[in-house]
């Protein structure tokens, strides 16, 4: 079941394509079941308009679940259903559906839904367009002769209703995005402190590594003091100290040398 829903991304994957994708699997595949219930109901009280249409969303619903479980573009699916949802909404506002419930059933759940699916910016656009469109459809239907009486409904109060579900789904959807973004704000910090780590680490282990083979038996030339590396070159002893280690040279001249090469400036040196 897991698997379905998810289009088969690991628990692991990135956590905002993982639950918009859960999320969307999940309305579909709920709808995929009611919708033939509800065709059937509707069927039955001779309401063929809302048959038609229940039957035509069961298969865009299942066409949409097929193409987010072939492509997992979940932002396409999502902005593709808020639409399809958003002219259901408007077309119920016009002819209400059995015992006039349809328009209360499902327009409160759209902000919800939007603001899920879209994020805030996104899913604000769509659910205060639908609110304008809805609003505008009931005060005409008071007026034109042409559209179906259907729901007869206090502007004022729906819009209150509307708005708050709009700003308490709002309001969750900028909590979670909040705590998200300081989640990869922390991840980011820890890995950058974990390569950090692991960076010092190597530098000492090359560090030791260096000790380690000054530590070792060096080939040395008895007369000309050279020292031979693993690749059989020989080198003087200040350049291979140079490049296994961090020290370096300065050069001077030992007592024992100042006797046997200036044994006149001897006595004086050392006085």
């Amino acid at each position: 079941m897991w698997n379905i829903i998810s289009n088969g991304l690991p628990l692991d994957h990135e956590i905002e394509v993982l639950r918009k994708t859960v999320l969307e699997n999940l309305l579909f595949l709920v709808g995929i079941f009611m919708l033939p219930i509800f065709c059937a109901i509707a069927f039955s009280k001779n309401y063929y308009t809302i048959c038609i249409i229940d039957t035509a969303l069961f298969l865009f619903l299942v066409l949409l679940f097929i193409y987010l479980r072939k492509t997992n573009n979940h932002q396409s699916a999502a902005i593709i259903g808020m639409v399809v949802m958003g002219c259901l909404c408007v077309f119920f506002v016009v002819y209400a559906g059995i015992y006039n419930t349809t328009f209360y059933m499902w327009i409160f759940l759209y902000p919800l839904l939007a603001l899920f699916l879209l994020g805030t910016v996104s899913g604000s656009v769509f659910s205060l367009l639908i609110l304008s469109i809805v609003c505008i459809l009931l005060i005409l239907k008071r007026y034109l002769p042409f559209l179906t009486p259907g729901i007869i409904v206090d502007e004022i109060r729906f819009g209150a209703v509307y708005i708050t579900i709009y700003l308490i789904a709002f309001a969750m959807e900028k909590v979670r995005q909040a705590i998200q973004d300081r989640l990869n704000i922390s991840n980011l910090k820890l890995e950058t402190t974990v390569a950090e780590k692991e960076d010092l680490i190597r530098k000492l282990q090359k560090t030791i590594d260096e000790v380690t083979v000054l530590r070792g038996i060096l080939p040395i030339c008895s007369q000309c003091k050279k020292i031979r590396d693993d690749k059989g070159y020989w080198h003087q002893v200040e350049s291979y100290v140079r490049s296994h280690s961090e020290a370096d040279f300065t050069h001077s001249i030992c007592p024992e040398c100042i006797g046997k090469l200036y044994p006149d400036m001897k006595n004086s040196i050392e006085s």
